[in-house]
Protein backbone atom coordinates (compact mmCIF):
# COMPACT_ATOMS: atom_id res chain seq x y z
CA UNK A 1 0.00 0.00 0.00
CA UNK A 2 1.23 3.90 -0.91
CA UNK A 3 2.30 5.81 2.19
CA UNK A 4 -1.04 7.63 2.10
CA UNK A 5 -3.96 8.63 4.17
CA UNK A 6 -7.79 9.05 3.16
CA UNK A 7 -7.77 12.44 1.84
CA UNK A 8 -11.49 13.71 2.18
CA UNK A 9 -11.31 16.73 -0.12
CA UNK A 10 -11.14 14.60 -2.86
CA UNK A 11 -13.47 11.24 -1.90
CA UNK A 12 -15.98 12.91 -0.10
CA UNK A 13 -18.93 15.37 -0.57
CA UNK A 14 -20.74 15.66 2.63
CA UNK A 15 -19.84 17.61 5.37
CA UNK A 16 -16.42 18.63 4.48
CA UNK A 17 -15.47 21.88 3.40
CA UNK A 18 -15.74 22.42 -0.70
CA UNK A 19 -12.40 22.71 -2.20
CA UNK A 20 -12.96 21.25 -5.34
CA UNK A 21 -15.55 24.35 -6.21
CA UNK A 22 -12.62 26.22 -5.64
CA UNK A 23 -10.20 24.41 -8.20
CA UNK A 24 -13.05 24.41 -10.89
CA UNK A 25 -12.28 27.24 -13.33
CA UNK A 26 -15.75 26.58 -15.53
CA UNK A 27 -18.08 26.57 -12.37
CA UNK A 28 -16.34 29.87 -10.97
CA UNK A 29 -16.59 31.44 -14.34
CA UNK A 30 -19.88 30.72 -14.84
CA UNK A 31 -21.06 31.81 -11.08
CA UNK A 32 -19.04 35.10 -10.93
CA UNK A 33 -19.59 36.11 -14.34
CA UNK A 34 -23.03 34.62 -15.72
CA UNK A 35 -24.30 34.02 -11.97
CA UNK A 36 -24.95 30.63 -13.27
CA UNK A 37 -24.69 27.41 -11.73
CA UNK A 38 -24.25 25.05 -14.33
CA UNK A 39 -25.01 21.15 -14.20
CA UNK A 40 -21.40 19.95 -13.43
CA UNK A 41 -22.31 15.82 -11.66
CA UNK A 42 -24.90 14.35 -12.43
CA UNK A 43 -26.55 11.22 -10.33
CA UNK A 44 -28.24 8.99 -12.47
CA UNK A 45 -30.47 6.23 -11.31
CA UNK A 46 -30.81 4.14 -14.31
CA UNK A 47 -32.90 1.15 -12.61
CA UNK A 48 -34.29 0.49 -8.86
CA UNK A 49 -34.00 -3.24 -9.55
CA UNK A 50 -31.73 -4.60 -6.79
CA UNK A 51 -30.82 -8.39 -5.75
CA UNK A 52 -30.52 -7.68 -2.34
CA UNK A 53 -33.08 -6.17 0.38
CA UNK A 54 -31.15 -4.50 2.89
CA UNK A 55 -32.71 -3.98 6.27
CA UNK A 56 -31.04 -0.52 6.17
CA UNK A 57 -31.75 0.29 2.87
CA UNK A 58 -32.74 4.18 2.23
CA UNK A 59 -35.11 3.62 -0.58
CA UNK A 60 -36.87 0.15 0.47
CA UNK A 61 -39.98 1.58 -0.36
CA UNK A 62 -39.33 2.43 -3.69
CA UNK A 63 -40.81 1.02 -6.96
CA UNK A 64 -38.70 -1.70 -7.92
CA UNK A 65 -40.11 -2.03 -11.18
CA UNK A 66 -39.22 2.03 -12.15
CA UNK A 67 -36.00 1.73 -14.80
CA UNK A 68 -35.08 4.63 -17.40
CA UNK A 69 -35.70 3.68 -20.90
CA UNK A 70 -31.97 3.77 -22.62
CA UNK A 71 -32.94 6.19 -25.53
CA UNK A 72 -34.87 8.87 -23.32
CA UNK A 73 -31.13 8.00 -20.92
CA UNK A 74 -28.84 8.89 -23.48
CA UNK A 75 -30.92 11.90 -24.81
CA UNK A 76 -30.87 13.25 -21.19
CA UNK A 77 -27.49 12.90 -20.71
CA UNK A 78 -27.12 14.28 -24.17
CA UNK A 79 -28.54 17.77 -22.90
CA UNK A 80 -26.96 17.49 -19.95
CA UNK A 81 -23.51 17.67 -21.69
CA UNK A 82 -24.24 20.71 -23.66
CA UNK A 83 -25.18 22.14 -20.48
CA UNK A 84 -21.51 21.75 -18.71
CA UNK A 85 -21.79 17.79 -17.41
CA UNK A 86 -18.53 16.97 -16.88
CA UNK A 87 -19.04 13.76 -14.53
CA UNK A 88 -21.66 10.98 -13.95
CA UNK A 89 -22.19 9.06 -10.43
CA UNK A 90 -24.08 5.84 -11.99
CA UNK A 91 -26.02 4.86 -9.09
CA UNK A 92 -29.11 3.99 -7.17
CA UNK A 93 -32.11 3.36 -6.88
CA UNK A 94 -31.65 0.08 -6.84
CA UNK A 95 -28.30 -1.99 -8.01
CA UNK A 96 -26.89 -0.10 -11.65
CA UNK A 97 -25.58 -3.53 -13.07
CA UNK A 98 -29.14 -4.77 -13.12
CA UNK A 99 -29.77 -2.06 -16.00
CA UNK A 100 -30.38 -3.90 -19.15
CA UNK A 101 -27.56 -1.88 -21.45
CA UNK A 102 -25.63 -1.15 -18.76
CA UNK A 103 -22.85 -1.59 -20.81
CA UNK A 104 -24.29 0.20 -23.91
CA UNK A 105 -24.67 3.57 -21.67
CA UNK A 106 -21.43 3.25 -20.31
CA UNK A 107 -19.97 3.29 -24.41
CA UNK A 108 -22.20 6.20 -25.04
CA UNK A 109 -21.34 8.39 -21.71
CA UNK A 110 -17.92 7.51 -22.75
CA UNK A 111 -18.33 8.69 -26.32
CA UNK A 112 -19.62 11.93 -25.11
CA UNK A 113 -16.43 12.91 -23.16
CA UNK A 114 -18.23 12.82 -19.74
CA UNK A 115 -16.17 10.56 -16.76
CA UNK A 116 -17.91 8.34 -14.98
CA UNK A 117 -18.34 6.75 -11.31
CA UNK A 118 -19.82 3.90 -10.15
CA UNK A 119 -21.91 2.94 -7.03
CA UNK A 120 -22.62 -1.09 -6.72
CA UNK A 121 -23.36 -3.65 -4.08
CA UNK A 122 -20.14 -5.39 -6.41
CA UNK A 123 -22.31 -8.85 -6.38
CA UNK A 124 -22.34 -8.10 -10.07
CA UNK A 125 -19.60 -7.12 -11.10
CA UNK A 126 -18.61 -9.92 -12.95
CA UNK A 127 -21.68 -9.86 -15.24
CA UNK A 128 -20.37 -6.52 -17.11
CA UNK A 129 -17.56 -5.97 -19.54
CA UNK A 130 -14.05 -5.50 -18.78
CA UNK A 131 -14.32 -2.65 -20.88
CA UNK A 132 -16.98 -1.11 -19.04
CA UNK A 133 -14.94 -1.36 -15.84
CA UNK A 134 -11.94 -0.16 -17.70
CA UNK A 135 -13.61 3.42 -18.64
CA UNK A 136 -14.62 4.16 -15.04
CA UNK A 137 -12.85 6.69 -12.83
CA UNK A 138 -13.65 5.26 -9.78
CA UNK A 139 -15.52 2.63 -8.74
CA UNK A 140 -17.16 2.44 -4.41
CA UNK A 141 -18.43 -0.96 -3.51
CA UNK A 142 -21.17 -0.76 -0.73
CA UNK A 143 -20.67 -3.56 1.83
CA UNK A 144 -22.72 -3.88 5.29
CA UNK A 145 -22.81 -6.02 8.17
CA UNK A 146 -25.58 -7.79 6.32
CA UNK A 147 -23.16 -8.55 2.77
CA UNK A 148 -22.31 -12.26 3.83
CA UNK A 149 -26.20 -13.10 4.52
CA UNK A 150 -27.34 -11.55 1.74
CA UNK A 151 -24.77 -12.81 -1.33
CA UNK A 152 -25.18 -16.79 0.28
CA UNK A 153 -29.28 -15.97 0.31
CA UNK A 154 -29.56 -14.71 -3.08
CA UNK A 155 -26.65 -15.71 -4.95
CA UNK A 156 -25.39 -18.85 -3.04
CA UNK A 157 -22.06 -17.19 -2.69
CA UNK A 158 -19.90 -16.88 0.13
CA UNK A 159 -17.92 -13.80 1.13
CA UNK A 160 -14.71 -15.21 1.03
CA UNK A 161 -15.28 -16.86 -2.88
CA UNK A 162 -17.19 -13.01 -3.17
CA UNK A 163 -13.64 -11.59 -2.38
CA UNK A 164 -11.56 -13.34 -4.53
CA UNK A 165 -13.83 -12.89 -7.47
CA UNK A 166 -13.11 -8.65 -6.45
CA UNK A 167 -9.63 -9.25 -6.18
CA UNK A 168 -9.44 -10.37 -9.78
CA UNK A 169 -11.37 -7.49 -11.52
CA UNK A 170 -9.45 -5.14 -9.11
CA UNK A 171 -5.86 -6.71 -10.55
CA UNK A 172 -6.76 -6.20 -14.04
CA UNK A 173 -8.23 -2.93 -13.45
CA UNK A 174 -5.56 -0.95 -11.51
CA UNK A 175 -6.12 2.55 -13.13
CA UNK A 176 -9.81 2.81 -11.60
CA UNK A 177 -9.93 4.27 -8.47
CA UNK A 178 -11.48 1.77 -5.72
CA UNK A 179 -13.08 2.12 -2.41
CA UNK A 180 -15.53 0.34 0.22
CA UNK A 181 -19.01 2.17 1.75
CA UNK A 182 -19.37 0.31 4.87
CA UNK A 183 -22.86 0.66 6.26
CA UNK A 184 -22.94 0.40 10.68
CA UNK A 185 -25.33 -1.14 11.83
CA UNK A 186 -26.35 -2.39 15.76
CA UNK A 187 -25.36 -5.89 13.87
CA UNK A 188 -21.51 -3.90 14.12
CA UNK A 189 -19.43 -7.05 13.22
CA UNK A 190 -15.51 -5.78 13.92
CA UNK A 191 -14.20 -8.99 12.28
CA UNK A 192 -16.17 -8.37 9.21
CA UNK A 193 -14.75 -4.70 8.37
CA UNK A 194 -11.32 -6.09 9.85
CA UNK A 195 -11.46 -8.26 6.63
CA UNK A 196 -12.64 -5.69 4.53
CA UNK A 197 -9.89 -3.15 5.18
CA UNK A 198 -6.86 -6.37 5.00
CA UNK A 199 -8.15 -6.38 1.75
CA UNK A 200 -8.45 -2.75 0.87
CA UNK A 201 -4.71 -2.34 1.83
CA UNK A 202 -4.18 -4.82 -0.22
CA UNK A 203 -5.06 -4.07 -3.12
CA UNK A 204 -4.35 -0.05 -2.79
CA UNK A 205 -7.96 1.04 -2.63
CA UNK A 206 -8.32 4.73 -2.09
CA UNK A 207 -9.99 4.89 0.93
CA UNK A 208 -13.37 2.95 2.98
CA UNK A 209 -16.25 5.06 4.02
CA UNK A 210 -17.38 3.56 7.71
CA UNK A 211 -20.96 5.41 7.73
CA UNK A 212 -23.51 5.24 10.32
CA UNK A 213 -27.14 4.00 9.37
CA UNK A 214 -28.43 7.47 8.28
CA UNK A 215 -31.80 6.17 9.82
CA UNK A 216 -29.71 5.74 13.55
CA UNK A 217 -26.91 7.74 13.21
CA UNK A 218 -27.26 9.17 16.72
CA UNK A 219 -27.91 5.85 18.53
CA UNK A 220 -25.05 4.13 16.70
CA UNK A 221 -22.45 7.24 17.20
CA UNK A 222 -21.29 4.52 20.08
CA UNK A 223 -20.57 1.93 17.94
CA UNK A 224 -19.03 3.63 15.45
CA UNK A 225 -16.14 4.39 17.73
CA UNK A 226 -16.20 1.41 19.22
CA UNK A 227 -15.46 -0.05 15.57
CA UNK A 228 -12.73 2.52 15.56
CA UNK A 229 -11.19 0.89 18.93
CA UNK A 230 -11.33 -2.54 17.68
CA UNK A 231 -9.47 -1.55 14.35
CA UNK A 232 -6.81 0.21 15.85
CA UNK A 233 -6.61 -2.32 19.12
CA UNK A 234 -7.71 -5.66 18.74
CA UNK A 235 -7.17 -6.18 15.38
CA UNK A 236 -3.87 -3.67 14.78
CA UNK A 237 -4.67 -2.93 11.11
CA UNK A 238 -3.43 0.62 9.41
CA UNK A 239 -6.29 2.29 9.09
CA UNK A 240 -4.88 5.41 7.61
CA UNK A 241 -7.72 5.31 4.74
CA UNK A 242 -10.64 5.10 6.49
CA UNK A 243 -13.24 7.81 6.90
CA UNK A 244 -14.92 7.25 10.14
CA UNK A 245 -18.39 8.94 9.15
CA UNK A 246 -21.13 8.69 11.67
CA UNK A 247 -23.35 11.08 10.21
CA UNK A 248 -24.62 12.71 13.57
CA UNK A 249 -23.77 16.51 12.11
CA UNK A 250 -26.04 18.17 9.79
CA UNK A 251 -27.54 21.77 9.48
CA UNK A 252 -30.72 22.83 8.38
CA UNK A 253 -31.78 23.50 4.42
CA UNK A 254 -31.52 26.66 3.21
CA UNK A 255 -33.32 28.59 0.36
CA UNK A 256 -31.89 28.92 -2.73
CA UNK A 257 -29.97 25.36 -2.31
CA UNK A 258 -27.83 25.86 -4.87
CA UNK A 259 -26.30 22.35 -4.76
CA UNK A 260 -29.38 21.32 -6.64
CA UNK A 261 -28.52 22.53 -10.17
CA UNK A 262 -24.45 21.54 -9.38
CA UNK A 263 -25.09 17.88 -8.94
CA UNK A 264 -29.10 17.16 -9.41
CA UNK A 265 -30.26 13.25 -9.34
CA UNK A 266 -32.16 11.83 -11.77
CA UNK A 267 -34.20 8.81 -10.54
CA UNK A 268 -35.16 5.92 -12.18
CA UNK A 269 -38.32 7.36 -13.12
CA UNK A 270 -36.74 10.53 -14.78
CA UNK A 271 -37.60 13.01 -12.11
CA UNK A 272 -34.95 15.41 -10.90
CA UNK A 273 -34.24 16.05 -7.27
CA UNK A 274 -31.85 18.12 -5.22
CA UNK A 275 -29.89 15.89 -3.71
CA UNK A 276 -28.99 12.14 -2.99
CA UNK A 277 -30.60 12.60 0.97
CA UNK A 278 -34.35 13.92 0.09
CA UNK A 279 -35.02 10.40 1.07
CA UNK A 280 -33.81 11.67 5.03
CA UNK A 281 -33.93 15.10 4.87
CA UNK A 282 -37.53 15.78 5.61
CA UNK A 283 -38.51 15.23 9.39
CA UNK A 284 -40.46 12.07 8.71
CA UNK A 285 -38.03 9.94 6.51
CA UNK A 286 -40.00 8.13 3.21
CA UNK A 287 -37.02 5.27 2.78
CA UNK A 288 -37.79 6.29 -1.09
CA UNK A 289 -36.98 9.82 -2.88
CA UNK A 290 -39.82 12.09 -1.52
CA UNK A 291 -41.90 12.80 -4.22
CA UNK A 292 -42.78 16.48 -2.78
CA UNK A 293 -39.04 16.94 -3.11
CA UNK A 294 -39.37 16.67 -7.48
CA UNK A 295 -37.91 19.48 -9.45
CA UNK A 296 -39.20 18.18 -12.72
CA UNK A 297 -38.84 16.04 -15.03
CA UNK A 298 -35.70 15.18 -17.18
CA UNK A 299 -37.87 17.08 -20.21
CA UNK A 300 -37.69 20.21 -17.82
CA UNK A 301 -33.83 19.96 -17.11
CA UNK A 302 -32.83 22.74 -19.39
CA UNK A 303 -35.18 25.20 -17.97
CA UNK A 304 -34.40 24.70 -14.60
CA UNK A 305 -30.54 25.44 -15.44
CA UNK A 306 -31.09 28.50 -18.04
CA UNK A 307 -33.72 29.76 -15.39
CA UNK A 308 -31.51 28.71 -12.57
CA UNK A 309 -35.13 27.34 -10.55
CA UNK A 310 -32.97 26.39 -7.41
CA UNK A 311 -34.76 23.96 -4.97
CA UNK A 312 -36.25 25.90 -1.88
CA UNK A 313 -33.93 23.87 0.57
CA UNK A 314 -35.82 25.56 3.77
CA UNK A 315 -38.02 22.69 4.44
CA UNK A 316 -34.98 20.35 5.23
CA UNK A 317 -34.56 19.68 8.68
CA UNK A 318 -31.49 17.36 7.70
CA UNK A 319 -28.68 18.82 5.59
CA UNK A 320 -25.01 17.98 4.71
CA UNK A 321 -24.22 20.16 1.99
CA UNK A 322 -23.87 23.74 3.90
CA UNK A 323 -20.31 23.99 2.97
CA UNK A 324 -21.25 23.99 -0.71
CA UNK A 325 -24.60 26.18 -0.66
CA UNK A 326 -21.95 28.42 1.38
CA UNK A 327 -19.48 28.56 -1.61
CA UNK A 328 -21.71 28.47 -4.01
CA UNK A 329 -24.02 31.24 -2.73
CA UNK A 330 -20.87 33.56 -1.96
CA UNK A 331 -19.61 33.22 -5.83
CA UNK A 332 -23.28 34.27 -6.85
CA UNK A 333 -23.61 36.99 -4.81
CA UNK A 334 -19.67 38.29 -4.20
CA UNK A 335 -18.47 39.53 -1.26
CA UNK A 336 -17.08 43.46 -0.66
CA UNK A 337 -13.86 44.50 -0.07
CA UNK A 338 -12.51 41.58 -1.95
CA UNK A 339 -8.76 42.91 -2.01
CA UNK A 340 -8.52 42.90 1.60
CA UNK A 341 -7.79 38.93 1.82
Amino acid sequence: MKDRKFDQYSYASANVFPLKLLLHEDLIHSCIHEKKVIPIHIQLNPTNKCIFDCSFCSCSNRDRRLELPYPELISFMEKAKELGCKSVTITGGGEPLLYPKFDEMVTALNELGIEMGLVTNGALLDAISDDSISKMTWIRISVSDEMPEQLERHLGLSFDRWLKMLSNIVKNNRRVDWAFSYVVTENSKPELIAKILKFANEHNFTHIRLVNDIFRADQLKPVMEYIKWAIRTIYKIDDRIVNYQDRAYWTKGQNPCYISLLKPVVDAGGYILPCCGTMYALEKPSRDYEPSMRMGHIRDFEDLIHKQKFFDGSRCVKCYYYGYNLVLGTLLKGLKHVNFV
